[in-house]
């Protein structure tokens, strides 16, 4: 039951994209940000799919972050 949302005003509400056709998408500028401020470089490829998928599957953003934080490439070891 309920009445369904669109994914680009509830998006904006929300920790992370519900799911939809546009779930992915609206995550990836977020993420290439968090590869630049946290790495210091642009999200490659793979690792940028990786993160979107995480963030379709309800992780969140700031999540996201922590674990790129923790990363051995953000710890330089």
């Amino acid at each position: 039951g309920g009445s369904p949302r669109s994914a680009t005003t509830s998006a904006a509400t929300l920790p992370y994209a519900p799911a939809g056709d546009n779930a992915v998408a609206t995550q990836v500028p977020a993420i290439q940000n968090l590869y630049a401020s946290v790495l210091g470089r642009p999200a490659d490829p793979a690792g940028l799919d990786y993160w979107a998928r995480q963030a379709e599957a309800g992780m969140s953003l700031a999540a996201i972050e922590a674990s790129m934080r923790a990363s051995t490439e953000a710890q330089g070891t």
